[in-house]
């Protein structure tokens, strides 16, 4: 909704590593934008960060995403590519965000099951 109310196209940029994972929202290429350690966003170019989150290794959630970078469409409202975002818990439950190619989101929870989402 951001991408389509700016009408500027923006992306979320996923890391992980020893230290915990975070993601950003910015402007720009998939690799303009990053976390430093801190958990703030440091951008190159004419990139921007509209906002970062930080997930620390010793939180209790945890983040992880199987792509790099989704670009949202503000023309179009759509998203390229399609990821499923994990969101757990040291004790092992968790949520999937599912973001297809037209930019909805559908949640679901894995074994164990979370009540009030429907399994994955």
């Amino acid at each position: 909704m951001q991408a389509v109310a700016s009408n500027t196209p923006l992306r979320i940029s996923f890391e992980s590593g020893a230290s915990g994972s975070c993601y950003v929202i910015h402007t720009g290429a998939a690799n303009q934008c990053s976390c430093a350690a801190d958990g703030t966003a440091t951008c190159q170019g004419a990139a921007t960060a509209e906002r970062s989150v930080r997930f620390a290794a010793g939180d209790a959630v945890k983040l992880r995403a199987n792509v790099r970078s989704v670009l949202f469409d503000p023309v179009k409202g759509t998203s390229t590519p399609a990821a499923t975002l994990q969101l757990s818990t040291r004790g092992g439950a968790a949520i999937h965000q599912v973001v297809n190619i037209l930019g909805r989101v559908r949640s679901c929870s894995p074994s164990p099951g979370l009540s009030g989402y429907k399994a994955c």
